[in-house]
C-alpha cells in the first residue's frame, strides 16, 4: 500500500512538473514569437528607408545633372568659344556628381 502512494505521489509530482515546464515553455515561445515578429518588421520598414534613401539619392543626383545641363546650355548659347565651355562644363556635372 504505503508503494502504490509513494507511486501516485511521484506521478503527481512529475504530472505537476511536466505543466510547470509546458507553461514556461509556451511563454518562451509566445516572447520568441512576438520578437520576431518586431525584428521582422524592423527590418522591413529599414529596407524601405534604405530603398527611400536611394530614391532620393538618385533624384538629387538628377536634379544636378538637369540643373548642370541647364546650365551648360546656357553657357553654350552666351559663350564665344562654346567648345571649351562644354568641356569645362562637363567636368564641372562630373565634380558636383562624385561630391553629392
Amino acid at each position: 500500500m504505503q508503494y502504490e502512494h509513494q507511486l501516485a505521489e511521484q506521478t503527481t509530482k512529475n504530472l505537476e512538473a511536466m505543466k510547470s515546464f509546458q507553461m514556461k515553455y509556451d511563454k518562451v515561445l509566445l516572447e520568441n514569437q512576438e520578437k520576431t515578429n518586431a525584428m521582422n518588421k524592423f527590418l522591413v520598414a529599414l529596407n524601405r528607408l534604405k530603398s527611400d534613401l536611394h530614391f532620393l539619392y538618385i533624384s538629387k543626383n538628377l536634379r544636378i545633372l538637369g540643373l548642370a545641363e541647364k546650365s551648360s546650355e546656357q553657357n553654350v548659347k552666351n559663350s564665344p568659344n562654346p567648345k571649351e565651355d562644354q568641356k569645362h562644363d562637363e567636368f564641372d556635372k562630373e565634380d558636383q556628381i562624385s561630391t553629392h
